[in-house]
């Protein structure tokens, strides 16, 4: 499964992820994948068990986190070619989408001539 915080906003400093066009296509898309996809607070603990991580943003699309470091413990994440396999294949999927190479079943995506 893929898990992400929810946005709930509201000031509190766990809540602090933000709305955007970006992460709404990273959901969808892991969804179109076949990603189980579950929007709950992210415990440590499952964060520093996790088989990969990814962060995404308007200008990296989704990129991999390579390393998390807490209390002085580093928990790394080394893949060959940079990224996890669910995150190159969101990351494929999208940039895909957005060139042409894959099919834009969303209508993301407007041609100008």
């Amino acid at each position: 499964a893929i898990y992400t915080p929810p946005c709930n906003g509201g000031g509190d400093p766990q809540d602090t992820i933000l709305e955007g066009v970006t992460r709404d296509s990273v959901i969808q898309v892991a969804k179109d994948l076949g990603y189980d996809l579950k929007e709950e607070r992210v415990p440590f603990k499952m964060l520093w068990d996790a088989d990969e991580a990814f962060t995404v943003g308007t200008a990296v699309v989704v990129s991999s986190i390579g390393a998390v470091t807490h209390r002085g413990d580093t928990k790394e994440w080394k893949f060959e070619g940079g990224g996890g396999p669910v995150t190159s294949k969101i990351y494929e999927t999208i940039t895909g989408i957005q060139v042409g190479r894959v099919e834009d079943q969303h209508g993301w995506v407007t041609y100008l001539e």
